[in-house]
């Protein structure tokens, strides 16, 4: 978003915090407690990576 000069809202901030909570537990997680984890980090990943897309207007960058 820096990169783009575009400000990010508050989902924005919410979902960059909740992907860092995500990776600070990551090392301390067990292979099945990652292996739960990870469909939802994914999901925040790719909603984050949707978000300057939609905020431009734009489904393709």
């Amino acid at each position: 978003m820096r990169e783009m000069d575009m400000a990010g809202d508050e989902a924005w901030t919410a979902t960059v915090d909740s992907l860092r909570q995500d990776l600070t537990g990551m090392p301390e997680m067990s292979p099945d407690e990652m292996a739960a984890t990870l469909p939802g980090h994914r999901a925040r990943m790719n909603r984050l990576m949707e978000m300057p897309r939609s905020m431009m207007g734009s489904g393709a960058m």
